[in-house]
């Protein structure tokens, strides 16, 4: 149980950390295209990712007990299906039923500004870090 606790803050600072800088160099290659040269790099997130981020401590033990055997693409290609079917319905849920949207997409391949189809390959990515980070720090739980 301690080790689950510890793994959903973790998980939620570490997901809260990666968000923050992946908005921070979005945004700044976004200015630099338009010839707008800024180093402050500031990023963002929202408080109620925090929790979304820290559930992966449930969720993905769940799915690793499913793949853990596939070779590493089409794990990488589930994982990045399963953050994406989880993002939008968390998006919907707090749009829905609490009147927040802490995330709007209006740019690339998006479905109803909750998720983005065109980021598929970063949740791959992201989704392999996360087994590694379990592999490597919390094997107990998977």
């Amino acid at each position: 149980m301690r080790a689950f606790v510890v793994s959903f803050f973790v998980l939620g600072f570490l997901g809260v950390g990666v968000e923050i800088i992946h908005t921070a160099v979005g945004d700044h290659c976004k200015k630099r295209a338009v010839g707008i040269i800024d180093w402050t790099f500031q990023g963002h997130s929202s408080l109620w990712m925090f929790p979304i981020y820290g559930s992966l401590a449930i969720f993905f033990p769940l799915g690793y007990r499913i793949v853990s055997e596939w070779f590493l693409p089409i794990r990488a290609c589930f994982y990045a299906a399963g953050i994406m079917i989880f993002e939008y319905c968390a998006g919907y849920v707090l749009h829905r039923y609490i009147g927040v949207r802490p995330w709007q997409y209006t740019d690339g391949w998006h479905l109803n500004g909750y998720v983005r189809l065109d980021y598929f390959p970063r949740w791959m990515i992201f989704g392999v870090f996360v087994e590694w980070f379990f592999l490597t720090f919390f094997p107990s739980l998977l």
